[in-house]
Parts: structure tokens; C-alpha cells; sequence
């Protein structure tokens, strides 16, 4: 006879594709009941996760970090627990509502060009080769310096390649702004996505 369950294999277990992965909100959902830490909701995010090594005891934030680097998710307090969701994007702030403090009220700083980053090496656990060490490395086209990350995830290489995407991403920022806010707009929290008018 022949198989025909080989398409479940990238997914889990070669033969019923039940076991051996994990999407990321399963994985974050796992991490929190062990560490008794209250969640209200996870988004379901890209990389499919085939493990995790932990190097000791620690806190769910530590288990979770390198999760969190490589899914873009945020975490912010919910009503019922901590809450794993992609930014969130808000209204335009006008610029006029802006807060003046003892600097200027916009600051803008580009970085050095050969200070940006233009390519991330990760550094995974390859499921698909017995769990040997592997590297992707992500790049962009302008090119920049080249960053090592080394990560305790069990990844496939479809899944490696996102992971490093992500992450060079999320680093590879061109320019840094800073303002405050009003007291009107304290509902804004880490990880949201902020436009200035004008």
C-alpha cells in the first residue's frame, strides 16, 4: 500500500499531524497555565512552533520572549488577564494636541546609515534536521549591518525564514520620534501604532 498522509507531516506528526507543533497562541496559552498567569485573549499568529528550550526556571515573560520577537505580537493588561495581540492601530494625533515639555515638542533623530541594520542571522533549532543548530538569515535590499540572534525555538525552515523576516522588521527602524501625549489619549499602550497629522 502507500501513505497519503505525507502533507500532514510540516504540521506534526508524520502520521496523524496531531502532535509535534504548536501555532503560537497555543504555545503562549501552555507557557501562562504553567506559570498560573491569567489570560483574556491571544491572537493566533505565524510561526507554527515545534518547541521550546528552556534554560532554567524563570517567568512566563522570559519563556515567552523570543515568542513574542518573532510573531510581533504586544502585550498589554486586559479586564481578565494579559492580552497577546498585534498593535493596535489608533486614530491620528494632531500635532496642535501635542504636549510641550522642557524640549521640543517633535524630535526626530535618524540613525548613522552604517549604523542600520540591513540583515538578521537566526540562529534556531531545525526540526527537520534532528534538531541540529541552523541559521536564515533575512535581508533588505538597501543592505546595512548585519545583526546575530540566537533563539531556543524549534522551528522549521519555512518557519525560521518568518521568524528572522520579523525580526528584522521590528529592528531595522529608520528613524526614532518622540512626543508626549495629552491626558486625553492615556488609553494608548505599548506596541500601538501612532500617526502624527501634519
Amino acid at each position: 500500500g502507500s501513505w497519503s498522509d505525507g502533507a500532514n507531516h510540516p504540521t506534526g506528526h508524520w502520521l496523524t499531524g496531531r502532535v509535534g507543533a504548536m501555532a503560537g497562541d497555543e504555545l503562549i496559552a501552555a507557557v501562562a497555565r504553567d506559570h498560573g498567569v491569567a489570560l483574556s485573549h491571544v491572537e493566533a499568529v505565524q510561526p507554527l512552533i515545534h518547541g521550546l528550550k528552556l534554560d532554567g526556571i524563570g517567568s512566563a515573560r522570559d519563556a515567552l520572549e523570543e515568542v513574542l520577537a518573532v510573531s510581533g505580537l504586544s502585550v498589554r493588561d486586559g479586564q481578565g488577564g494579559l492580552e497577546f495581540r498585534r498593535a493596535l492601530e489608533r486614530e491620528a494625533v494632531p500635532a496642535g494636541e501635542l504636549v510641550a515639555g522642557e524640549g521640543p515638542i517633535v524630535s526626530r533623530r535618524r540613525p548613522d546609515p552604517g549604523e542600520a541594520l540591513g540583515r538578521v542571522a537566526l540562529t534556531y533549532l531545525d526540526r527537520e534536521r534532528a534538531y541540529l543548530t541552523g541559521t536564515v538569515t533575512a535581508m533588505r535590499l538597501a543592505g546595512g549591518a548585519t545583526a546575530g540572534e540566537g533563539s531556543n525555538l524549534v522551528l522549521d525552515l519555512a518557519g525560521a525564514r518568518h521568524s528572522a523576516e520579523r525580526i528584522l522588521l521590528d529592528r531595522a527602524t529608520s528613524e526614532i520620534i518622540e512626543f508626549t501625549l495629552p491626558p486625553s489619549m492615556a488609553a494608548v499602550e505599548v506596541g500601538d501604532v501612532l500617526s502624527l497629522d501634519g
